[in-house]
C-alpha cells in the first residue's frame, strides 16, 4: 500500500486507530492471496513434473522390442571377447 493511499485514509476518516486496523487487514489479504497464489501454482508445477516423467517412463516401455538396439557380445568387443 502506497503512503498517498494511507494519507487519504487518514484524512478521510480522522483516526490513527482506524487508519492501522486498515492497513492491517489489507496487508493481510494481500499476504493470504499471495500464500493461495503460491499454493496452487506449486502444486500444478509438482502436478506436471510428475505426468512429464510419468509420460517419459511409460514412453520407454511403449517401445518394441525390435526397435531396442542390443549389441551382441561379438559387437562389444573389449579384451574379454579377444581372451575367450
Amino acid at each position: 500500500m502506497c503512503a498517498a493511499t494511507l494519507a487519504v485514509i487518514k484524512r478521510e476518516t480522522k483516526s490513527l486507530k482506524t487508519t492501522l486496523l486498515i492497513t492491517g487487514y489489507l496487508f493481510a489479504l494481500a499476504y493470504l492471496a499471495a500464500f493461495v497464489v503460491y499454493q496452487i501454482t506449486s502444486r500444478i508445477f509438482l502436478m506436471a513434473q510428475y505426468i512429464i516423467v510419468g509420460l517419459i517412463i511409460a514412453g520407454l516401455g511403449v517401445l518394441p522390442a525390435e526397435k531396442i538396439p542390443v549389441q551382441t557380445e561379438s559387437e562389444k568387443g573389449g579384451w574379454l571377447c579377444a581372451v575367450v
